[in-house]
């Protein structure tokens, strides 16, 4: 199966404003909408707010509405014991070719007690060495605590080079754990540093820049989303 798959963006429906009527959603929310409406069952486990994001109703977690380059393609409900335990928010940047040229998996899953960060990262790292091309090296940035000025001990994270349709691709994985949820964020895309070269446009490195970025946006937005839920 072809892991970069064609996208197909959902028609909007547009509708004209009239004097005195309130004004109609962005088409990020539009689009978001009719994504999670399309995924069976997601109404009970997800709503989407007003500015777009994603409300993940048994965490209270977030999935953020979009990125500069990446946006929404799907919601995946996976398999559990209890329906909404095991999720995930997949973005997507297009590629010229109407492609997926990177992509970015929020996971959020609920986790048994006793369950540590360490073992937790563990498993999903396993998961990714799984694949026979991975190769593990640094990742590309590093949250620090502003205390210490040393990276935040309440996450870990690798870089990973993989190998995808005969190119290599870098992979970043970033693990937390808050209360009984997981949060796990994936990303793969295609250069670790911004190349410039010849065919460089400015369009194509903010391009890279954002690559490199989101899954650290994406990580810090989830997590901040989960630090006044009750459950903690």
């Amino acid at each position: 199966m072809r892991f970069f798959a064609r996208v197909i963006v959902p028609l909007l429906l547009l509708t004209s404003v009239h004097s005195g009527m309130a004004a109609p959603p962005s088409p990020t929310v539009t689009r978001n909408k009719a994504i999670v409406a399309a995924s069976d069952a997601a109404g009970s486990i997800f709503s989407v707010r007003a500015d777009g994001s994603i409300l993940h109703r048994p965490s209270g977690a977030v999935c953020p509405s979009d990125f500069e380059y990446m946006h929404l393609a799907d919601i995946q409900i996976y398999p559990a014991t209890t329906p909404g335990d095991d999720i995930g928010c997949d973005y997507g940047r297009v590629g010229p070719d109407g492609y997926f040229a990177s992509k970015l998996t929020i996971f959020i899953v609920r986790v048994p007690d006793g369950t540590t960060l360490d073992s937790v990262y563990e498993k999903y790292r396993n998961e990714v060495l799984a694949t026979p091309s991975a190769v593990e090296g640094p990742a590309s940035l590093h949250i620090a605590d502003e205390k210490t000025g040393s990276d935040d001990s309440s996450y870990r994270a690798s870089g990973f080079s993989i190998t995808l349709d005969g190119r290599r691709y870098h992979s970043e994985l970033l693990v937390s754990l808050r209360g009984e949820w997981a949060i796990e964020v994936r990303a793969t895309y295609p250069n670790a540093v911004i190349v410039v070269d010849k065919n460089a446009t400015q369009e194509s490195l903010r391009a890279q820049l954002d690559d490199i970025k989101d899954p650290y946006l994406a990580f810090m937005a989830v997590n901040d989303s989960l630090t006044n839920v009750k459950y903690r």
